[in-house]
């Protein structure tokens, strides 16, 4: 697929997209660095961390926080 065509642009919009979600699981719910061995385990804990992402946005999202659905960590002052 050529790199100039608006098809090859939006796949590549939705895998920046995807990264981010990706770089924001590994960085703030402990998939970077886990401690779980074997599949199952391992696979349970991912569903909770994205599990935990999507009820984080869900919850800003039904206070009518839109703007903060993107931040998912508290800030610590």
């Amino acid at each position: 697929m050529p790199r100039n065509t608006e098809e090859w642009e939006g796949i590549y919009r939705q895998r920046s997209a995807i990264e981010r979600v990706n770089s924001r699981l590994k960085e703030q719910r402990r998939l970077d660095s886990h401690c779980f061995r074997g599949l199952e385990k391992l696979g349970f804990h991912c569903h909770l961390a994205v599990l935990s992402l999507l009820a984080g946005a869900l919850a800003k999202a039904q206070r009518d926080q839109m703007d903060e659905i993107r931040v998912c960590a508290r800030i610590i002052k």
